[in-house]
């Protein structure tokens, strides 16, 4: 009786237990991707495409153009920059009259500070004014720029994807620019005080049909700029002087195939250590269709024969960059939304060397910059419709 008793209950205790309800078997939640996206301004339609750049001490950096609020915006983070409270944003100017254009934006960085040069444009039709700015630090505050108007340019409409002024720094400090003015591409260059326009030596090299422009500085010092001709992606270069236009070379490099497309879209343009030439640019077809072509070449540039191409994709517009160990990174939006980035080491006028990952699905890219950090990880800025974007390689 006693056994039966007690084993009695332990029957009754193991039934009860299996009454009791379980937690559920949760499925395993997916990987991180291998970016992390994080929305660092919203300041609405349209933001034009950003520039960004990292420092030595790994803090980021990004321009942008808002036409909503006709404003050219600041961002920066110096750590953990995963994570929204480690962005300080600002304006640089906001001296446009009314809902102007807000500015497309190039940048670059020296020992003294952020160099930048935008379009200040006004609404109404009113004249495109190129202008130049600088912060030696605290770029989030408006008070820390000083800016000044160096010289017209071209309108770029604030919906129009393709870019406006290009720029680089170079060892010394100087800044270089390409733009479209109204009388045709322009380079420009100063060396010191660069907000006193007297100090800029400009040369107007051709006309042009886009306001895209690139351009790149070659460890031998020679300049490499890239603009487009409706049919045709130009490439020009100088090795001196090169505020003179006589002392530039210049060569139609890609053309469009008859009856086919016209060339737009950004173009992008690095230059190796060995100074190769490394270039990305759109051949467009009605209505928003942009095969994007890498091009190379190692030597005799101006000839159209040297340069060799592959087309990468059927939808994309993208940049280049080129890392410390002479990767090449690409980051590039498609048409459909998706945002890509691409690494190929070597053989990269084979499409399939180019190693790809989705970084994120946004509605649409209106522009996107890559930069490099000293190891040589990448992080993309990008902006869609409204929002400025960056993406942090995890």
């Amino acid at each position: 009786m006693t056994r039966l008793a007690v084993g009695g209950a332990l029957a009754l205790l193991v039934v009860a237990c299996r009454d009791v309800p379980q937690a559920p078997t949760l499925p395993t939640p997916p990987a991180p991707g291998p970016f992390a996206v994080l929305r660092v301004d919203r300041v609405g339609p349209p933001i034009m495409e950003p520039a960004s750049f990292s420092d030595a001490a790994g803090s980021l950096h990004l321009l942008y153009g808002a036409w909503a609020v006709g404003a050219v915006r600041y961002a920066g983070c110096a750590t953990n920059c995963d994570l929204s409270r480690s962005w300080h944003i600002g304006e640089v100017d906001s001296s446009f009259l009314g809902i102007g254009d807000g500015g497309q934006v190039a940048a670059g960085l020296t020992t003294t500070g952020i160099h930048l040069l935008y379009q200040s444009a006004v609404a109404n039709g009113q004249n495109a004014f190129l202008s130049y700015g600088w912060c030696p630090g605290a770029c989030y505050l408006k008070t820390s720029w000083l800016t000044a108007v160096v010289d017209t340019m071209a309108d770029v409409p604030a919906t129009y994807e393709n870019g406006g002024a290009s720029a680089v720094v170079d060892p010394a400090g100087g800044i270089r620019a390409f733009y479209l003015a109204p009388a045709g591409v322009r380079y420009a260059e100063c060396s010191t005080s660069c907000a006193n326009s007297g100090n800029w030596q400009r040369a107007t090299l051709a006309s042009a049909s886009s306001s895209a422009t690139a351009i790149a500085l070659g460890a031998d010092g020679r300049v490499h700029g890239l603009f487009f001709r409706r049919d045709s992606l130009w490439y020009a270069t100088c090795a001196a002087a090169c505020g003179n236009a006589a002392n530039w070379q210049l060569a139609s490099i890609l053309t469009a195939p008859p009856s086919c497309c016209y060339l737009d879209g950004l173009a992008s343009l690095v230059v190796g250590s060995d100074n190769r030439l490394h270039a990305l640019a759109s051949v467009a077809s009605f209505p928003r269709l942009h095969a994007l072509t890498y091009l190379t070449c190692t030597a005799s540039c101006t000839s159209a024969a040297a340069w060799q191409s592959v087309t990468l994709d059927s939808l994309g517009k993208g940049v280049l960059a080129l890392g410390p160990d002479g990767a090449l990174h690409m980051a590039f939006g498609r048409t459909n939304g998706a945002l890509t980035y691409a690494r190929c080491d070597s053989s990269c006028l084979s499409a399939g060397a180019w190693k790809r990952m989705t970084v994120d699905s946004p509605t649409s890219v209106n522009g996107v910059a890559l930069t490099l950090g000293a190891t040589g990880k990448p992080t993309i800025a990008f902006a869609t419709y409204s929002d400025v974007y960056v993406a942090l390689m995890r």
